[in-house]
């Protein structure tokens, strides 16, 4: 069976992100997810978060939340041939400037 285009993948780690950052910090400190390819055959996802709260909550008491977060992103773009890299980073857009 052919693999899916590399959007169907972004669309999937999306919306596994989305769903991650709401379950974990709610719907009303989820802002949104950035994807940049940073080079070919690696992705970068950016969870913005509106809250320093909420990002505190995705990441975790001693990061473990994303860590865990990360290994299943990164276990979603293995699973392409050719692989994907996958990169996941939690940034705090309260208070910053446009």
């Amino acid at each position: 069976m052919p693999s899916p285009p590399p959007s169907a993948l972004d669309a999937r780690i999306v919306h596994f992100l989305a769903v991650a950052a709401r379950s974990l910090a709610g719907e009303a400190a989820f802002g949104q997810i950035k994807v940049i390819e940073a080079e070919a055959g690696t992705l970068r996802f950016e969870i913005e978060m509106t809250t320093r709260k909420g990002a505190g909550c995705v990441i975790g008491k001693g990061g473990e939340a994303i860590v865990a977060i990360r290994a299943l992103a990164q276990r979603m773009g293995r699973a392409e041939r050719p692989p994907v890299v996958v990169e996941v980073v939690v940034t705090n857009v309260e208070g910053a400037r446009p």
